[in-house]
Order: structure tokens, then C-alpha cells, then sequence
């Protein structure tokens, strides 16, 4: 997928959402065909997946929650991170500030729900601050990706919740 291809609305946004597997997403249509396309995004995928069930990320602990007033909630491995958001629809920029961390994201829609990726550097940050509450520290396999993949977004392909 490439950054920004497909985009959502706020109200699109506003909701429920849970993880379901690894995102990517790539900044250009010259870098997608330069990395081989969908190969290059399954190998990333695949490398995320194995770093994420390491670290003990799933449906189950991991999601986001977007209210119309601009608050957002968000679990990863049921570390609870709550903030405000904006979002810009034009570009796809979604900026989640919590009291902990800020987090400039992209959201754009998937065939099952949305994808939130950000610089890969970005989500290493993120992911040592979540799991520092847990002294997880086996996160160099994002480390290893960001300097492989320049140019790709990381982050959480997220299906709507729609309760149970």
C-alpha cells in the first residue's frame, strides 16, 4: 500500500478499532516498485508479525478508540494510553498527544478497516515507551527494519469493533 492512496474522513474514523495484524505502508509509488511491491510489504509484514507476538501484541490488548471531540484511547498490550487527536483528512496525518509521548501517525482506509503506520523510527520509540512498563526489551527487530526500509511506514492494520 502506499501512503495516502486510500483515505478516510474524521467521522470514518471515529470508533472502536482493534488490531489485527502488522501495517506498512510505503511513501511512493517509486518506492513500492523499487522494493518490489507486494513482496517487500509481505517481508515487512512478516517480520513485524514475529516482533509483535514476541513482545505479546494481539487483538485481544491492542486497539484505539477515536471519540468526535478529539480524545482518543489506546491499548498496546493493554498498556492504556489515553490523549487528544487530530486529524487532517487531506493528508491522512493523524497526531495523537498523550502526557507520555506525542505520535505523529498516518490513517488510511484498508479492505477491513484502517491502517496506522508511522515512521519506523517512530514506532521503535513508541513501542520502548509502552514496554518499558513491562521490561520488554526485545525490540531490535524494528531497530534492523528501519534502516532496511527507508522510505516505509510501520505501525497497526485495526478492524472496527463492533461489540460482542
Amino acid at each position: 500500500m502506499v501512503i495516502g492512496h486510500v483515505r478516510l474522513d474524521q467521522s470514518s474514523l471515529i470508533g472502536t478499532w482493534l488490531y489485527s495484524e502488522p501495517g506498512c505502508a510505503f511513501t511512493s509509488e517509486n518506492l513500492l516498485a523499487k522494493a518490489g511491491g507486494s513482496v517487500a510489504a509481505t517481508e515487512v509484514k512478516q517480520k513485524l508479525s514475529t516482533v509483535y507476538n514476541t513482545v505479546g501484541i494481539k487483538s485481544e490488548n491492542t486497539g484505539f478508540a477515536f471519540d468526535k471531540n478529539g480524545n482518543f484511547e489506546a491499548y498496546i498490550k493493554s498498556i492504556p494510553l489515553k490523549g487528544t487527536y487530530t486529524f487532517d483528512p487531506s493528508s491522512g496525518k493523524l497526531n495523537l498527544k498523550s502526557m507520555l509521548i506525542t505520535i505523529p501517525a498516518y490513517v488510511t482506509r484498508t479492505s477491513n478497516g484502517i491502517s496506522i503506520t508511522m515512521e519506523s523510527k517512530k514506532l521503535l520509540t513508541v513501542l520502548q515507551t509502552i514496554l518499558s512498563f513491562t521490561g520488554n526489551s526485545t525490540l531490535s527487530t524494528i531497530s534492523d527494519l528501519s534502516k532496511n526500509y527507508d522510505g516505509v511506514r510501520m505501525g497497526f492494520d485495526l478492524v472496527k469493533y463492533n461489540g460482542r
